[in-house]
């Protein structure tokens, strides 16, 4: 019986291609690895953000940047969630989103105030807060005044 003719050639390629094949699928898997594990140390893609109005003015008029557009709404002082009556409102925000709130004195006497009072009208303080930490806070106290606080959601 005759041997089949070898080809040195053609082996040579095989196992060059071959290799070539192991050697990718292993770098595929140990780079897979590596980028889960740093990973774990990104920042989460959302932030809550606390919109606060407080102070000793009866009402304000407010607008803020809720995430999903901008709202303006009449309030009573201090501002309160209407659903579970907790001090400001809370948004749930992509991180590094602009935030905002202005709030403008109703210039109402406020009770319990006389005409010599310098804080006649009452005052007005908004604050910005993300994940817990003041971003910006204003005040004013002038009749229909305006105290405005802005940001980044970072």
């Amino acid at each position: 019986m005759r041997q089949p003719k070898l080809n040195i050639k053609r082996a040579i390629t095989l196992t060059a291609a071959t290799t070539a094949i192991l050697l990718g699928v292993s770098a595929c898997s140990s780079g897979s690895s590596s980028n889960s594990n740093s990973g774990s140390n990104a920042l989460p893609s959302t932030v809550n953000v606390l919109y606060e109005v407080v102070g000793t003015a009866t009402g304000a008029d407010i607008t803020i940047e809720t995430g999903d557009g901008t709202s303006q709404q009449s309030i009573s002082v201090p501002l309160k969630s209407k659903s579970t009556g907790a001090n400001g409102l809370s948004f749930t925000m992509k991180r590094g989103a602009f935030v905002y709130i202005s709030a403008q004195n109703k210039g109402n006497m406020r009770k319990g105030a006389s005409v010599s009072d310098a804080d006649f009208y009452g005052s007005l303080t908004c604050r910005i807060s993300v994940d817990g930490t003041i971003i910006s806070q204003n005040s004013t106290t002038s009749k229909y005044g305006i105290a405005s606080c802005k940001g980044s959601a970072s």
